[in-house]
């Protein structure tokens, strides 16, 4: 089961998975549904978030064509994994860290995880029913 896992398209979903959202909420910073500088609401970022790692789930589980779950797992612990590291390698010695309250950083992380699975089951129910073997 472990060697249907490939590491690089769950690094590279998380990367789709993270332009895209990041596309999202700079569209909605463009269009004035977040303004720059303010909060941004929970529920404005958890749609961003969702479309975007569902998008990077489709992508990983499209390429790794097996283990939709675990390599949804591996996108959204990907995520937990890069914050931690930027935040101890930039944030503490600067005294700029962004650690959000514990609650909203589940709800993101959950968000992150259903939406990467999704994706990658997605991908690879499509995968098989369109009879795609390369």
């Amino acid at each position: 089961m472990l060697r249907t896992i490939h590491p690089t398209w769950i690094a590279f979903g998380w990367f789709i998975a993270a332009a895209v959202t990041a596309f999202i909420l700079l569209a909605f910073a463009a269009w004035d549904a977040a303004p720059v500088g303010a909060d941004f609401p929970l529920g404005g970022g958890a749609a961003a978030c969702f479309a975007g790692f569902l998008i990077g789930g489709f992508f990983a589980g499209w390429r790794a064509r097996g283990a939709p779950v675990l390599h949804g797992v591996g996108i959204a612990l990907c995520s937990l994994v890069i914050a931690i590291i930027a935040n101890l390698a930039f944030g503490e010695p600067l005294k700029q860290t962004a650690w959000p309250p514990v609650g909203e950083l589940m709800l993101l992380l959950g968000v992150q995880l259903i939406a990467a699975v999704l994706g990658a089951y997605s991908a690879i129910r499509w995968r098989r029913g369109a009879g795609v073997s390369g």
